[in-house]
C-alpha cells in the first residue's frame, strides 16, 4: 500500500529531519576538524616564534673579565683571548680580542676584535685583521651592517639589512654564550652575521642558527677538571660547530670543533684561563 497522503507527508518530514540531523553532525565535525587544524598550525607558529631568542633573556650581569689561552693546533703559539669591559658616553661595553702572539709583520700577526653594547648585547663593530692577508671590518647601526673587506688582490664594501638582534660570533661568542641561561636540554634559535660566507653579498650571510645543549661533559684545563655544557650549533647556511662551554657562569666557551664547509674545519681548545671577579 502506498499509504495515505498524511502518512507520506509525515514520512517525508521525518526523512528531512534525519537528513538535517546528519548534516548538522557532519558540519559540526568539519568545523571541529578545521578548528583543530587551525589550532595546530597556530601552535606550530607560536612554538617556532618562542624558539627565537629574545635578547631580554640574556644575563649580561654574569659576565666577567677574563683571559683565555687558545691552542689552535700549535701549543707554542697560543692565541690569547681577552675579555674586558669599557665605558663611553654613559654606555657600558664588552670588548673581546683574539690576539696572535706574533707581533712582527709576518702573516701570523693579526687580531680579531668585537665591541658589544651590554644593553641588549648589540654588536657595535668587529674587525678581523691578518698582516698581508685581509682586513675585514663590520660596523652595525640600527638595522644594517656595513661591511668592508680589504685584501692584497681586491677590496669590497657593501651593506646588508639585519634583524633586530644579531648574535655576536667569532670572539664575540664568549660574550654571547656567557649571557645565555644555559641548562641541560636548552634549545634556542637566533640570527648571526656569518663572516665566513665570502666577500660578495649573499643571502646566506645573515644565517638562522640553532643551538642545542646535548649533554654535560668534564674537560681538563690546565690540570683541573672542569664541568661543561656540550652543544651543537647549526646554521642554515651549512656551518656546524661543536662547542663546550663552562657549566658555571659565565658560560665562556673552552673547546670548539668548527666545520665551516666541506673543505674548511678548525679545532681549538682552551689550555689555560683566568676569570676575574
Amino acid at each position: 500500500m502506498v499509504g495515505s497522503p498524511h502518512e507520506i507527508t509525515l514520512r517525508k518530514s521525518m526523512e528531512i529531519l534525519v537528513y538535517i540531523h546528519i548534516y548538522n553532525i557532519v558540519k559540526n565535525k568539519l568545523i571541529c576538524i578545521i578548528g583543530i587544524l587551525i589550532s595546530f598550525f597556530v601552535f606550530q607558529e607560536v612554538g617556532y616564534a618562542q624558539k627565537i631568542l629574545d635578547a631580554r633573556t640574556l644575563k649580561t650581569k654574569n659576565l666577567k673579565p677574563a683571559i683565555l689561552y687558545w691552542d689552535f693546533g700549535d701549543p707554542e703559539y697560543l692565541t690569547i683571548e681577552t675579555i674586558y669591559p669599557s665605558r663611553d658616553s654613559g654606555n657600558f661595553y664588552w670588548n673581546v680580542v683574539h690576539r696572535s702572539p706574533i707581533l712582527d709583520d709576518s702573516s701570523g700577526n693579526g687580531f680579531d676584535y668585537y665591541l658589544i653594547n651590554e644593553k641588549g648585547l648589540k654588536t657595535i663593530k668587529s674587525q678581523m685583521y691578518h698582516a698581508g692577508f685581509t682586513n675585514y671590518a663590520i660596523d652595525i647601526d640600527k638595522d644594517s651592517a656595513h661591511i668592508s673587506i680589504k685584501r692584497p688582490s681586491d677590496s669590497v664594501a657593501y651593506s646588508i639589512k639585519i634583524p633586530d638582534f644579531i648574535a655576536p660570533e667569532g670572539p664575540g661568542s664568549s660574550i654571547f654564550l656567557g649571557s645565555l641561561p644555559l641548562s641541560e636540554n636548552y634549545h634556542i634559535q637566533y640570527y648571526e652575521l656569518d663572516r665566513w660566507s665570502g666577500a660578495a653579498p649573499k643571502t646566506g650571510q645573515v644565517a638562522l642558527t640553532e643551538l642545542k645543549v646535548i649533554g654535560v661533559e668534564t674537560l681538563e684545563i690546565d690540570g683541573k677538571k672542569v664541568s661543561t655544557y656540550r652543544m651543537n650549533i647549526t646554521s642554515k647556511n651549512g656551518r656546524f660547530t661543536e662547542v663546550w662551554a663552562l657549566k658555571n657562569e659565565p658560560h665562556y666557551w673552552v673547546k670548539v670543533n668548527h666545520k665551516i664547509d666541506e673543505k674548511r674545519t678548525m679545532k681549538s681548545r682552551v689550555v689555560k684561563m683566568f676569570i676575574f671577579k
